[in-house]
């Protein structure tokens, strides 16, 4: 296990085994934080600027401060991506935020 600090991630995408554990969105944290990431788990973070990531959610990021909350593993259809490929896994994200983004 391995101890990192965060301070601010707006959205992680949690992967263990290559496998989707979860989704979260976190608010801004007022101070850092300990996390333990378990062997084999990756953290993916997208950075939001603070008035997207409320226009996007439907949420303002004051109602997650210094907190998180899991999202549907339906969002932006994380589920279906390829963890095997950082790249890859990136790009076919950005490709979703994209197209949600357009249908908003």
């Amino acid at each position: 296990m391995s101890d990192y600090v965060f301070s601010f991630q707006p959205l992680l995408v949690c992967i263990r085994n290559h496998q989707l554990l979860n989704v979260s969105l976190t608010g801004v944290w007022t101070k850092s934080i300990r996390i333990n990431i378990e062997t084999n788990t990756k953290l993916i973070g997208v950075r939001f600027i603070l008035i997207a990531a409320e226009y996007i959610f439907k949420k303002s990021i004051k109602s997650v401060l210094n907190t998180s909350t899991i999202l549907p593993s339906g969002i932006f259809a994380v589920e279906n991506l390829s963890f095997e490929d950082f790249y890859d896994f990136s790009h076919a994200l950005s490709k979703q935020i994209n197209h949600r983004l357009q249908n908003l």
